[in-house]
């Protein structure tokens, strides 16, 4: 921290240390690397995703079946008002 953002920022300024982005992005990635993109990790994770990719497909299908069937029956009805006129 410079001088000036020590002045600017008083007491509450952060007095600890820092870490180059460079070196902190490394770090992280590898961490991700090892623990997460492992294959074993990745298998339920894929099938929890494709799981609710289905349930999430079945339900907008059940949801066009009852828009169409909801336009079955104002076409109906509407025949019915043109037949009634």
């Amino acid at each position: 921290m410079s001088i000036s953002d020590q002045k600017r920022q008083g007491e509450a300024g952060y007095s600890g240390r820092s870490i180059p982005m460079e070196k902190l992005d490394t770090i992280v990635a590898s961490h991700i690397e090892d623990r997460q993109l492992q294959p074993d990790r990745q298998e339920p994770v894929l099938a929890s995703v494709l799981d609710r990719r289905h349930e999430r497909a079945e339900l907008r299908q059940e949801h066009i079946g009852d828009l169409n069937r909801g336009a079955a029956e104002t076409d109906l009805r509407l025949k019915r008002l043109y037949n009634a006129i």
